[in-house]
């Protein structure tokens, strides 16, 4: 069963990524402040702006009754990545497999979706890139390494297939399904989870999938709370005004004295950095 599935993971590798290697969604990758930070970006094909993003979109392609998608593509930012030549970048899914249940608006795991008492199967879904293949489980999974960075513009695919019957490569319910997934290298410090989320029969433009996002958003993501740059719960204190401080000029020592707290609260003008632009803003918003 293993060398079949692995078979058509091959397969649906070789088959697609010649057609639509550079064209496609990308989870664009950058270093703030010494940690690694997942962003969106507003031209895939040609981008100026970045905007920092945990949940990221796509569609599973239907090919043959085997549904899969290699996008999107991972890729450096092409401009204010901070990420040094060599950089070596893997993945770990950090825990099982979501389902989108519209009837409740909610998220939760294919094991409660699917699984006893109900009768069917219970859908996973796997990340492949050549003959290395890892799917989701009860809980999380180490992944593997997947992409080198040498230079700007150079990218990686992996492979995403679902697991229609939690083993093999078949079809599955319809839905929007969720990945929880990080990023990690040995010189930087881990991403934050982040989410993907592939529609299965369903588009992205459909109104179900518009509120999956919209869902994921505000329930998978915690919103980074702006100024709070301690993590306690009160914006614009003392504390906070040395922190900032402390994140503008020595984003390294933020992140070692502040462990778990998203530097980018003190992102005030949302470029995906925090630095002197950012100054005005949260001085602004200490005196508001």
């Amino acid at each position: 069963m293993r060398s079949a599935f692995l078979s058509v993971c091959l397969f649906v590798t070789l088959w697609v990524a010649p057609v639509e290697a550079h064209v496609g969604p990308r989870v664009w990758i950058g270093n703030v402040g010494g940690r690694i930070t997942t962003f969106t970006s507003d031209n895939d094909a040609s981008p100026s702006t970045y905007t920092p993003s945990r949940v990221f979109a796509t569609e599973l392609e239907d090919l043959g009754g085997i549904f899969t998608t290699d996008f999107p593509g991972y890729e450096v930012r092409r401009t204010g990545g901070d990420v040094v030549g060599e950089t070596t970048f893997a993945f770990d899914i950090d825990g099982p497999a979501l389902y989108f249940d519209e009837s409740s608006g909610s998220y939760i795991t294919t094991q409660i979706m699917f699984g006893p008492p109900q009768p069917g199967p219970i859908p996973q879904l796997a990340i492949s890139l050549g003959s290395e293949v890892r799917a989701t489980a009860a809980g999380p999974v180490g992944g593997f390494a997947f992409f080198t960075f040498h230079g700007i513009g150079d990218h990686s695919h992996l492979s995403y297939t679902l697991l229609g019957d939690g083993v093999s490569a078949s079809d599955g319910p319809a839905g929007v399904y969720a990945i929880p997934l990080s990023l990690r290298s040995t010189s930087l410090a881990s991403s934050e989870t982040f989410y993907l989320l592939l529609g299965k029969g369903v588009e992205i433009d459909d109104e179900l999938f518009q509120t999956a996002i919209t869902v994921a958003e505000s329930t998978l993501v915690s919103p980074v709370v702006k100024g709070d740059m301690d993590c306690n719960g009160t914006f614009f204190d003392a504390a906070d005004r040395v922190a900032f401080i402390q994140a503008a000029v020595n984003p390294s020592a933020y992140v070692a004295t502040h462990q778990g707290c998203d530097i980018l609260r003190g992102d005030m003008n949302d470029d995906g950095v925090v630095d002197g632009r950012d100054v005005q803003g949260f001085v602004g918003e200490m005196f508001d």
